[in-house]
């Protein structure tokens, strides 16, 4: 039986058993709305395959799925080294590579409270190194051990700090553009949202894995649906930064 599901799904365990068998694999964790419990009737399956190097993508290209598998270190980001998106009896599956020595040095990091954060086209606010450990502390494990992953005192500190003076930062820019572009007005505010809900969430020793709902939980979704209904009013840019400052509680630099 998968530890982490409430019902052992035949299909999912069908999928672990074949990834758990693979050289190197020392864990297998479910993450999502799969893992949080909230899947929909097109959500894909994340599993994230921990190993101890050398690992060979090969591996999971030898299964026969169809679909894409990068080598590890084939993604932009460092920390997130690789992964897949195949497809598996018809249901789409998302593979994330994760090597556990890169784990190890996360995990030394945040609770120095050391972080970086990396460009990604899946992040508008950039991806925190931590992510992977957030991964951890957030999924549910299917096959083997993982450490426990409770959110670092220290990092609680850096980390909002960090997302609040990049959010007051940017806010302070698009408060000083001269011409004030709609895109450039409107990409700048939505960041500066998407920052001060990392320093919430942050401030709050709450993990999380992406910005797809990160808003919400962080209690701005209001904010956020007024800022929809003043871009779309088209809402003089002056008048809009004053109030996103004012919405969000920063002082602009």
């Amino acid at each position: 039986m998968l530890g982490g599901l409430v019902a052992p799904d035949p299909f999912i365990e069908a999928v672990v058993d074949r990834l758990a068998a693979l050289d190197g694999v020392r864990a297998i964790q479910l993450g999502g709305s799969r893992a949080a419990g909230t899947p929909t009737e097109r959500s894909d399956w994340d599993l994230a395959i921990y190993y101890r190097r050398p690992f060979d993508a090969e591996q999971i290209r030898a299964l026969g799925w169809p679909g894409t598998v990068w080598e590890v270190g084939g993604w932009a980001a460092p920390m997130m080294n690789g992964g897949g998106w195949v497809e598996v009896d018809g249901q789409p599956v998302d593979l994330h590579l994760r090597d556990l020595g890169t784990i190890d040095s996360l995990r030394v990091e945040a609770a120095a409270g050391r972080f970086a954060v990396h460009r990604s086209q899946y992040f508008v606010a950039g991806i925190p190194s931590y992510i992977p450990l957030a991964e951890i502390g957030t999924g549910r494990l299917l096959r083997g051990e993982l450490p426990a992953m409770d959110f670092p005192d220290a990092l609680r500190r850096s980390a909002s700090e960090w997302w609040r003076r990049e959010a007051e930062q940017q806010l302070g820019y698009v408060a000083s553009l001269k011409h004030r572009p709609l895109a450039v007005i409107a990409g700048g505010v939505s960041k500066a949202l998407i920052e001060v809900a990392h320093a919430r969430l942050c401030e709050a020793g709450r993990w999380v894995t992406s910005e797809k709902r990160i808003v919400d939980a962080a209690g701005l979704g209001s904010v956020e649906a007024e800022l929809i209904e003043r871009l779309a009013a088209g809402e003089p840019a002056g008048r809009l930064v004053s109030w996103v400052v004012e919405a969000l509680g920063v002082e602009p630099r």
